[in-house]
């Protein structure tokens, strides 16, 4: 049989002993095209012409976790058991692949893109162990303040619920006018980059609660939120004019019915 060896070999981390290393390539010689070398200790130190206790000795090592290896596969072992019920017989870890590799360059690229995975995964596990650790300390804010009065709800509500967990969505449903929901939506987060999501959230239940179901001359949610309204003072948010006289609406409440009355038009409401 022959094996491809590549040059960097000299630079692995079974390089520190060459004797290790020359081991190591000897089986890549008297594997079979699969990477199986089915031979007992005893024909390897035949045919290699290499001591009983340096055959065992060696292989053993091979068959250890390496944390210096570059290949991650199989937390780096080089060898790996044909079968657990007999101490003879071995895997070589990556044998296929390196005998399809082309050139030093296609190895350095299958290195590559192999840590490129490695990283992306690592990365992956990360994320969801942060996401898990915070739904889990979200959970336990939750069930701590379960038995607060029912006065404090709403204003409890919103200290329990993360900023990041309050969406365009909680902020529309709590305005009491809903129209316009699409136009409303990039409206209020487009004002995320310059407000915080709870205090929108706030401002908004205040103005349901300042208009206490009276919905005439409510101004539209995209406008509201597109003229920052809810920074207004709250007295402003009721009518002052008398009952029967309409309000002249403005330029942009009017270009925002349109736009509304279009959207609703071709899609229907959402």
């Amino acid at each position: 049989m022959f094996a491809k060896v590549f040059g960097q070999i000299f630079d692995s981390s079974i390089a520190e002993d060459y004797n290790c290393r020359r081991m190591f390539m000897d089986l890549l010689v008297l594997a079979d095209p699969t990477g199986a070398v089915d031979m007992t200790h005893e024909a390897i130190a035949r045919r290699t012409n290499v001591p009983i206790e340096q055959v065992r000795r060696y292989i053993a090592e091979l068959c250890q976790p390496d944390k210096t290896s570059r290949s991650k596969l199989h937390e780096g072992k080089r060898l790996l058991p044909l079968d657990s019920a007999r101490d003879w017989g071995w895997q070589i870890v990556n044998y296929e692949h390196y005998r399809t590799i082309r050139d030093e360059e296609a190895r350095r690229t299958y290195f590559r893109d192999y840590q490129r995975q490695y990283r992306k995964e690592k990365k992956k596990k990360k994320l969801k162990s942060v996401k898990d650790k915070s739904l889990t300390k979200f959970n336990s804010v939750e069930n701590a303040s379960s038995s607060s009065s029912s006065k404090n709800s709403k204003e409890g509500d919103l200290k329990r619920k993360p900023k990041s967990a309050i969406s365009p969505d909680d902020i529309y449903s709590a305005y009491p006018l809903k129209v316009g929901k699409p136009a409303a939506l990039r409206a209020i987060k487009r004002c995320f980059a310059n407000f915080d999501p709870a205090y929108l959230l706030d401002r908004t239940r205040l103005f349901a609660e300042k208009r206490a179901g009276d919905l005439a001359f409510c101004p539209y949610p995209a406008t509201f939120f597109n003229q920052a309204r809810f920074a207004d003072d709250p007295k402003t948010w009721t009518r002052s004019e008398p009952e029967g006289k309409p309000r002249k609406k403005s330029p942009s409440e009017l270009e925002q019915e349109e736009i509304d009355k279009w959207w609703n038009k071709e899609y229907g409401k959402k």
